[in-house]
């Protein structure tokens, strides 16, 4: 009689435990960026059906309950939280790219050192956030085009009673305001980075309000770098020093953040909207003849010399699969060469002769792009 028990005891717990696992499989193959806008509170149903197909006795039931919500919590809370990640912007990725690949003018090379820093100054912005633990909705590099405007926002918070509009800047040295102006100390005029945010909270507030959200919007200039130092800055301004960001953490941190069911309508809406490609780009001139060929590290951007039929090994340490490497590189050449066929040969030849099968560059191809065409005429496609 105890063996049938235990036995029968076991076949709920496996019953449990698998169900689970099949739940979470499928949430893993149908979840893409934005999934859960449309899938509110996607693992709460989870650990209640696992414990509702068990039917051991209370202890047991109160265990797994504790025991589910303890493993999901953290991730539910992320996953409600974090709307729209951050990544590399085309220009970014492009102007790198170039950078790496030909000699560029001081003008061109300054604005490919500004485009790297910034967005470090970003990614040291969302490290702040990220020990955020209450709830709220987060979306980062928003471009929104409204009235023939266009307008980009480094992150927005919406709250239960308001929408935080943060310009994230990531400038080091002395600076110096003298009424609506800002220059450095060497007397060199720069862009007011503040009649950015005013410009953006005003084209932010008509675009809500058009579609019928009137939640108060409080805009921050926030300035992530230590070594930044402002003279004469008015007193009443939305601006964050480096000093005064973990005083903004705490403010935000005692925030109502009851979000509803209305707050993410309102998040699908600036989603939806969404440019993920800006139209206006400013690129140097460049040709395919003039470009160094070959694959570079994605951490050091140093390029490797050869490769394995398996992995990439650079001298920094980094170990890259030879297939994600080839995928990388592929995108690379689209970014730089939108009208350009991507055939086998074609990235053989861009990747320098690292990669030295063609079949494995055909095998790679074939795996994460779609095929057009047949045989010698066989090019490839993101979409």
């Amino acid at each position: 009689m105890l063996c049938c028990c235990v036995v029968v005891l076991l076949c709920d717990l496996f019953v449990c435990f698998f169900v689970c696992f099949v739940r979470e499989f499928f949430q893993a193959l149908t979840m893409n960026e934005y999934s859960f806008i449309n899938d509110d509170k996607p693992l709460l149903p989870l650990y209640w059906l696992a414990i509702r197909l068990t039917s051991v006795n209370a202890y047991i039931y109160e265990f797994l309950d504790k025991l589910f919500k303890k493993i999901y919590t953290k991730k539910e809370r992320m996953w409600k939280m974090l709307l729209k990640s951050r990544k590399e912007s085309e220009n970014l990725l492009l102007y790198r790219s170039l950078f790496l690949r030909m000699s560029l003018c001081e003008k061109d090379v300054s604005h490919y050192q500004r485009l790297e820093k910034g967005y470090a100054g970003e990614l040291l912005f969302d490290q702040y956030v990220s020990s955020l633990t209450n709830e709220f909705l987060l979306l980062n590099d928003v471009l929104l085009d409204f009235g023939n405007n266009l307008f980009q926002m480094d992150s927005l918070a919406i709250f239960q009673e308001s929408v935080l509009l943060f310009e994230i800047k990531n400038f080091e040295g002395d600076f110096i305001v003298r009424g609506d102006r800002w220059y450095t100390l060497s007397d060199k005029e720069i862009k007011n980075p503040l009649e950015q945010l005013q410009r953006s909270e005003s084209l932010l507030r008509r675009f809500l309000q058009e579609h019928g959200c009137m939640l108060p919007i409080e805009p921050f200039l926030v300035f992530v770098n230590p070594e930044f130092t402002l003279y004469q800055a008015p007193m009443k301004t939305p601006i964050i020093y480096p000093t005064q960001i973990q005083r903004l953490l705490r403010t935000l941190a005692n925030k109502p953040t009851k979000t509803t069911h209305l707050h993410e309508k309102m998040a699908n809406k600036l989603l939806t909207h969404h440019l993920s490609t800006s139209p206006i780009i400013r690129k140097p001139d460049y040709s395919y003849e003039i470009l160094q060929k070959g694959i570079y590290c994605s951490h050091c951007y140093t390029f490797f010399k050869e490769a394995t039929e398996t992995r990439l090994v650079c001298s920094c340490g980094t170990i890259e699969s030879i297939d994600d490497a080839i995928v990388r590189s592929v995108h690379e050449f689209m970014l730089l060469f939108p009208d350009r066929l991507v055939t086998t040969n074609g990235i053989y030849e861009w990747c320098g002769g690292v990669v030295k099968s063609r079949r494995l560059i055909r095998r790679v191809l074939l795996q994460n792009f779609k095929r057009y065409g047949n045989k010698r005429s066989t090019y490839f496609s993101g979409s």
